[in-house]
């Protein structure tokens, strides 16, 4: 084989190996792209629903002060739909991480921050939820405290009880 056909070869070689990696680093970087952009939302999706989750809870307190107990029905209602939600993003969530950690050894910077902001969001979530469950048993407390007085109220004594005892017998009838 002359030298200028094997050198041709080579080049050829060289060229559809650059091509094919240039696809490949193509394909890598298209595939993280997706997991990132399809990460950044499902993020951003659950710490929607956490701000939903959040402000339901705010307004859930304020029907517990007003002891509107059709209000406090449908918070709950709605509070187990949403934490529905969020459970299911969160099993979306977990396996986009896993690729994501593997696909970027060193972390990009956006997906910490909205990490970050999703974990200060969920403790502000926590807290509001504590403090709306004591208020429901501190009201409960109040209630059955005020159910057993009035119970204790209706037990007054019979109206013929303060008569006496009787002094006369009318048999004419």
């Amino acid at each position: 084989m002359p030298a200028a056909l094997t050198i041709e070869k080579i080049n050829t070689k060289k060229k559809s190996q650059s091509k094919s990696k240039n696809e490949l680093d193509a394909n890598i970087i298209e595939e993280r792209v997706f997991i990132l952009k399809r990460l950044r939302e499902m993020l951003i999706t659950q710490r929607e629903k956490f701000n939903n989750y959040f402000n339901l809870l705010v307004k859930e307190e304020e029907a517990i002060l007003n002891e509107d107990t059709e209000k406090i029905e449908v918070h709950i209602q709605v509070e187990h739909s949403i934490l529905k939600e969020i459970s299911s993003l969160g099993k979306v969530i977990k396996p986009l991480e896993a690729m994501y950690k593997i696909k970027f050894p060193k972390e990009e910077k956006t997906i910490p921050k909205l990490k970050n902001s999703l974990n200060v969001l969920k403790e502000k979530v926590l807290a509001r939820n504590e403090k709306n469950r004591n208020l429901l048993k501190q009201k409960i407390i109040f209630l059955r405290q005020e159910i057993k007085s009035i119970k204790k109220n209706y037990k007054s004594q019979s109206p013929y009880s303060k008569l006496g005892k009787p002094s006369i017998i009318d048999i004419k009838t």
